[in-house]
């Protein structure tokens, strides 16, 4: 009795510890236009007002809201605080940056502020290289996604906070591109709380089958496996139609809808697990849930605005990403399940428990989310 209870409060303190948290990705914006005949480059970094308050006091008057004004009156502290955080150079050395007046912006439903440089740098223009510092030591989840226009072309490159990177277009490289944009899939499943909850809530009766009115454990590991691969196969199906569709362009939901409408997914696909006479197979719901997801997983990539041939090799190293990312998952997770699913605990408290949990943290998403 005291090895289930240990077990069902562990599973119970993993469901509830970080994940109570609703996901939301920490994303910067840098474009940077080609150079002028002067060799003179005009820089944008953009950064959400909620990001800059947590590195630095934007809230003078302590009302728990950000004005414009309260920006503008740290407007030289921002300058230098830009300049700690992002440093340029090329092969001949450090760039030097002039900072315009600071504007604001909007992506979907957040509200950034617009940092004008212009960059004077020495060397070749394709050499372009940067150091982000911006929340290295507070959010391994930011990311800072640059639109560099050069040579007639645009590329994306996604640089990680703490880390020298080259952006420009001598260090170009589809195949290094594609892999990185793997690794953001997979890290973006990872820390995707509402995502992996939903996954969790479809494996957690996977390694049981539907008896009238109740559960029965599988037999073989092999019969799990297989309804495991059609719930990933499903998910994979949908989300990656309307990922597609998002981050070319065709459909763009809002956002803030979207992230509603996942958190009910998730709630909608643990309260299930509650009811054993529902015959609602879990690849269907992966299937049906998968295209909302599919939509949050295009949060990335569909406000950089680029043109539909500049997405092509990040969806898709983004999609891959995503897959490689659920199946670390599922390798982990299915063989515990499968060990744990003929103690009688397992239907009787273990499914329940960690589904209400699910359910509970779902409805609490949905409603931090909801629009006000």
């Amino acid at each position: 009795m005291r090895r289930v209870s240990v077990a069902a409060l562990a599973l119970t303190s993993l469901l509830w510890g970080s994940w109570a948290l609703p996901h939301g990705t920490s994303r910067s914006y840098l474009t940077v236009e080609e150079p002028d005949p002067a060799g003179r480059r005009h820089v944008q970094w953009e950064v959400a007002i909620v990001d800059l308050a947590v590195a630095m006091p934007l809230d003078l008057n302590n009302d728990q809201r950000i004005v414009w004004g309260e920006v503008e009156a740290q407007e030289t502290a921002i300058r230098t605080f830009v300049r700690a955080n992002l440093h340029f150079s090329d092969l001949r050395g450090t760039c030097t940056s002039d900072i315009s007046p600071l504007m604001i912006d909007w992506h979907g439903e957040q509200s950034y502020v617009v940092i004008p440089l212009t960059l004077a740098c020495r060397g070749d223009p394709g050499a372009l290289a940067v150091d982000y510092r911006f929340l290295a030591d507070i959010d391994s989840s930011h990311r800072m996604l640059v639109r560099l226009n050069e040579r007639g072309e645009t590329r994306v490159v996604v640089v990680t906070p703490g880390m020298a990177r080259e952006i420009g277009a001598a260090h170009a490289s589809r195949l290094a591109e594609f892999f990185r944009y793997l690794a953001e899939g997979a890290h973006h499943i990872w820390i995707g709380y509402d995502h992996l909850a939903f996954l969790l809530a479809l494996l957690l009766p996977a390694v049981l089958r539907k008896s009238p009115g109740h559960w029965q454990p599988v037999s073989r590991f092999r019969d799990a496996t297989l309804e495991t691969l059609k719930i990933v196969s499903a998910f994979t199906v949908s989300h990656s139609i309307t990922l597609a569709l998002a981050a070319l362009g065709f459909l763009r939901p809002p956002s803030q809808a979207i992230e509603v409408a996942i958190a009910l997914s998730v709630a909608s696909a643990a309260a299930l697990n509650l009811f054993p006479r529902w015959t609602v197979s879990g690849a269907w719901l992966a299937f049906g849930f998968g295209f909302v997801h599919g939509f949050g997983f295009a949060n990335a990539l569909a406000d950089l605005g680029l043109h539909r041939g500049d997405v092509i090799i990040p969806l898709l190293g983004f999609n891959l990403g995503v897959e490689v990312g659920q199946l670390g998952v599922v390798a982990v997770t299915l063989p515990l399940l499968f060990v744990w699913r003929v103690r009688p605990a397992y239907v009787t408290r273990w499914l329940p428990a960690a589904s209400s949990v699910i359910i509970v943290l779902a409805l609490y998403w949905a409603a931090v989310r909801w629009p006000t």
